[in-house]
C-alpha cells in the first residue's frame, strides 16, 4: 500500500478513479483494452507519505504508460524522468486544485 495508513479511504478511491480514466484515455489507442488486469502499484523510492487523492495524476500517468506497453499501441508514453506529479484527478479526468500545504 503506498499508504502508511491502515485504511485510507480516499486513496482507495482516487485508485479506481484513476485507472478508470487510464483506461477511458487508452482507447484512443488501442482497440480492445482488456477487462482483466492485476494491478500492483509500487514506488522504486519511497520519498514521502502517499495518502488522500494527492498520488492520482501520478497513477493515472503511470497506468496509460504501462496499458499501453501492455497492448503493444503503436502511441507510447514515456514520462520525463525526475518529474514530479502531485493532485487528484476527478471522474471526468481534470486534475483537482492543489492545495498550498500540499506543495509546500
Amino acid at each position: 500500500m503506498p499508504s502508511q495508513s491502515e485504511n485510507d479511504k480516499k486513496l482507495e478511491g482516487q485508485i479506481k478513479t484513476s485507472w478508470m480514466n487510464a483506461k477511458e484515455y487508452c482507447k484512443k489507442y488501442v482497440k480492445k483494452i482488456s477487462e482483466y488486469h492485476e494491478v500492483i502499484i509500487s514506488f522504486d523510492e519511497h520519498l514521502g507519505i502517499y495518502k488522500g487523492d494527492s498520488v492520482g495524476t501520478a497513477l493515472v500517468i503511470g497506468f496509460i504508460e504501462e496499458l499501453l506497453k501492455f497492448h503493444n499501441s503503436q502511441t507510447v508514453l514515456k514520462p520525463i524522468t525526475g518529474t514530479a506529479f502531485t493532485g487528484g484527478v476527478d471522474e471526468s479526468g481534470k486534475v483537482n486544485k492543489v492545495s498550498k500545504e500540499i506543495v509546500e
